[in-house]
């Protein structure tokens, strides 16, 4: 009993230590709420994002970006991009049609490099990330 507690807490200190590691790299983390990008990401995977330059993004890549003033993040996919207006059509690859806005370079986050399944489960890590 004592080698699986041993265990469980190594464990659960490697993933703090890697969330830090990776926060202080400049990726930002965030938990998926909703079943929009299924199968590419269930509800409760935490996805890794890393902020790139508008010219960078490329139709097919999964980008986290800011809807409201509340702070609301979506996780969609680019279908398409407006170089000369600087938007992108983004769409869930589990849904049936695009969002209904394009969005701004202005409100664009990052996209999204790697996902770990489930992580987002542990509430904990997500309150690790701080504050923007």
């Amino acid at each position: 009993m004592r080698k699986v507690r041993k265990l469980i807490i190594f464990i659960l200190c490697m993933l703090i230590t890697a969330v830090i590691v990776l926060r202080i790299a400049g990726f930002k983390s965030y938990s998926i709420e909703t079943e929009s990008m299924v199968p590419t990401l269930a509800v409760d995977d935490m996805v890794y994002i890393y902020p790139v330059s508008f010219e960078s993004l490329n139709k097919g890549d999964v980008i986290t970006y800011v809807i409201d003033d509340k702070g609301t993040t979506i996780t969609h996919r680019i279908i398409s991009i407006d170089e000369d207006n600087k938007t992108v059509q983004t769409q869930g690859d589990n849904n049936e049609y695009p969002d209904i806005e394009p969005v701004g370079e202005e409100n664009i986050i990052g996209k999204m490099v790697f996902k770990i399944p489930l992580l987002g489960k542990l509430e904990f890590l997500n309150n690790l990330k701080g504050d923007d």
